[in-house]
């Protein structure tokens, strides 16, 4: 179960990644995404059902008695990575900032280029007879200029020829052009082969019959078929036909533009132009490529956003898992524009495979980093031990499918070689993303999954931790009042009546709050709340005061209590408020324990509550002197399932629950905590005529 589900998860993002270059219009590339996907599925069911099959009948390998962390050059530099994640981890994010910024400079310098000749290194055989053929001949990549007249019969006039062959002029004015061939220079050729080779009879006729009687001595010598390449029976579509010696798409591209401009500027009026043939289209998918590379990574990056976030149920995660695998694709196509390669059918495929590559990576760190962060909630020992169990595989993975591109490289067919180096370049940056990025991105988020929220809901025969959590605080109350009338018992001490009465009563209260708070369980949700009503927060205190004070007299703790007598009322759950001042004082009173009778810095054993009115709003300071909070903690305390006590003492929800608690009443916590000299938290809430619930 382990491994199904980040391997199932990575296939998927994977199929996400490559499945989105579906959207590219270009039939091959749709083409390699569809059976690319296919391959993935079919190879997801080997590894679920055919691997573990043959791994059963295998022998298992020998036990070694090596520490899996010590020795070995893989050990040695998984080591350096973690020291670089936990001791110098805002150097290394400077360094990948600054090589991510000299990448992005490279990107502005892509350009977009299908060349089908250069798609061949200038020794093949291939390269060296287009060149001789582009010498010696009048171009290998036509272009069609296709002219559209208003009316039938428009170019039997000989005014109408005559701008056909003023078009062509033009034409062969273009950089690239080698040769124009229209219907205009047929006649002319047949006019002056019917007149006896007369020079001067190389040339257009002036009559509308004359062109009529050149048109059918045309088709008497050359044929029917040769006059429909240049126009239509009507007379009213005529082509053009350029031979180039132009390769590139951007040159196509350019021919285009000058054309159309030209035409559109001269012979508006006249006709319409169509400019088309292979060159064009080439410059025309170079076109839909960067579209589709624009649309299949924003599609990749969205879905993959979304599957994170819901994963790890925060869209801050889901964002910060994405960087690392943002880097390899910056890198590689940075490194595309600092070489020089330009953007073809075969570079355009790079994004969708890197980040679907990129985050199979990331998703086995995820989900091997809340595996080892839930065991204890620290994060510089999980990213230690996550590091060492996948930076391994990880590297072993990239190694593998990197030394298999590599044997591109030396392929004839330039698009293969480009391929193979970029695949290389970025594998290796994968493996920067996976290892040094992530690990210290994670650092600074909370990560908590699915899989821990469902922890918190009631399910059948059993209830959630959060549940857990708020009936224990009567039942503490309960022992606390026990503990104390076993103590005087033992000691043989007379317990005085009023004080008596006090634990009784406050017993019967927590055995009602207990019960009320289990019979909420059963019923419907919309009615599971308490009622909001005016509250007393001095109420609320000195009531938290009489369940916890008896043992704080206990273990030795002092209270001092500064209650301001006209402290305004606020609109709350008084039940609620009352667990939110038990988890604070059972915590400050957790941290004087905590402290050692020789501890340096730290003097007394006492707990300062103090409530008063500030910037108009409702204030309560909860102060102690214990061993206070760590600089390095104070930002991770209110984190779900984080605590700062022995293992096995608790559930780390106390301060997450009274957050929410907090915040649903319209107020703020906020602490502040000096190591060894003890923390205050400060209680912020509105005066219940702001909230506008009289």
């Amino acid at each position: 179960m382990h491994i199904r589900f980040p391997t199932v998860l990575a296939v998927i993002t994977t199929i996400i990644g490559l499945g989105s270059l579906v959207l590219n219009r270009i039939y091959s590339i749709q083409a390699f995404a569809a059976f690319s996907c296919l391959g993935l599925l079919s190879m997801l069911v080997m590894m679920l059902y055919a691997v573990p099959a043959v791994l059963s009948v295998l022998p298992l390998p020998k036990k070694t008695n090596a520490a899996p962390h010590e020795g070995g050059p893989i050990n040695a530099f998984l080591k350096k990575i973690i020291y670089l994640n936990i001791k110098r981890r805002k150097w290394v994010l400077a360094a990948i900032l600054l090589v991510s910024l000299v990448a992005v400079i490279g990107i502005a310098r892509i350009h977009v280029e299908t060349n089908p000749v250069g798609f061949f290194k200038k020794n093949t055989p291939i390269s060296r007879h287009f060149e001789d053929i582009s010498k010696q001949t009048s171009g290998s990549f036509p272009v069609n200029v296709v002219l559209n007249a208003r009316t039938e019969g428009y170019f039997e006039d000989p005014a109408h020829l005559a701008q056909i062959e003023q078009l062509q002029t033009f034409l062969n004015t273009l950089d690239g052009v080698d040769k124009t061939v229209s219907l205009a220079d047929f006649l002319k050729l047949v006019n002056y082969a019917t007149n006896q080779y007369d020079p001067n009879a190389y040339a257009l006729p002036e009559e509308p019959f004359e062109v009529r009687m050149l048109i059918n001595s045309y088709k008497t010598m050359l044929g029917q078929e040769m006059f429909q390449r240049f126009m239509d029976p009507d007379m009213k579509h005529a082509n053009i036909l350029l031979r180039t010696h132009i390769s590139g798409s951007r040159d196509f591209l350019a021919l285009k533009q000058k054309i159309s401009k030209y035409i559109k500027e001269r012979f508006e009026s006249h006709f319409e132009a169509q400019v088309t043939g292979f060159g064009i289209v080439i410059s025309q998918s170079s076109q839909l490529l960067t579209k589709g590379l624009v649309k299949s990574l924003s599609l990749t990056l969205i879905l993959i956003i979304g599957v994170m976030s819901l994963l790890f149920l925060s869209a801050r995660v889901g964002f910060m898992a994405i960087i690392p695998n943002l880097f390899p694709i910056v890198i590689s196509f940075g490194l595309m524009g600092w070489l020089g390669i330009e953007l073809s059918v075969a570079t355009s495929l790079i994004a969708g495979i890197a980040i679907g590559l990129a985050v199979d990576d990331t998703i086995h760190y995820l989900v091997r980093y809340n595996h080892e962060f839930k065991k204890d909630l620290d994060k510089d020992r999980a990213l230690r031990d996550t590091i060492y169990g996948v930076g391994r595989p990880i590297i072993f993975t990239t190694l593998a499918i990197s030394l298999g591109f590599s044997v591109l490289i030396f392929s004839h067919f330039n698009p293969t070689a480009v391929f193979g180096l970029l695949m290389v370049a970025t594998m290796v940056a994968s493996l920067a993303g996976a290892l040094l990025i992530l690990p210290s991105v994670m650092l600074q988020v909370e990560l908590v999954t699915a899989w821990d929220l469902l922890r918190l809901m009631p399910t059948m025969g059993s209830i959630s931790p959060g549940v857990a959590h708020e009936l224990n605080q009567p039942l503490n109350a309960i022992k606390v009042g026990s503990e104390f009338l076993k103590m005087m018992a033992e000691r043989k001490q007379t317990v005085p009546d009023d004080r008596m009465c006090l634990v009784a009563t406050e017993i019967s209260g927590q055995v009602d709050r207990a019960s009320m708070i289990i019979n909420r369980l059963t019923e419907p949700a919309e009615n599971r709340g308490f009622q909001k009503e005016k509250v007393q927060l001095n109420d609320v205190i000195q009531k938290t005061l009489s369940i916890i004070e008896q043992q704080l007299l206990l273990d030795n703790i002092r209270v001092a209590p500064d209650l301001n007598p006209e402290l305004p009322l606020i609109f709350g759950q008084a039940n609620r408020l009352e667990q939110v001042m038990y988890n604070l004082l059972s915590n400050a009173a957790d941290a004087i324990m905590a402290v050692q009778d020789e501890t340096p810095g730290i003097k007394g054993r006492l707990i300062a509550i103090r409530s008063f009115i500030e910037q108009n709003r409702v204030k309560v300071s909860i102060s102690d002197t214990g061993i206070g909070i760590p600089v390095a903690l104070q930002d991770r305390i209110f984190e779900p399932f984080f605590t700062g006590k022995e293992a096995g003492k608790g559930a780390g929800l106390g301060l997450c629950i009274s957050r929410e608690v907090v915040k649903n009443h319209g107020g703020s916590i906020r602490v502040k905590s000096w190591e060894m000299q003890g923390s205050t938290f400060v209680l912020s809430f509105p005066k219940a005529r702001e909230t506008g619930e009289l």
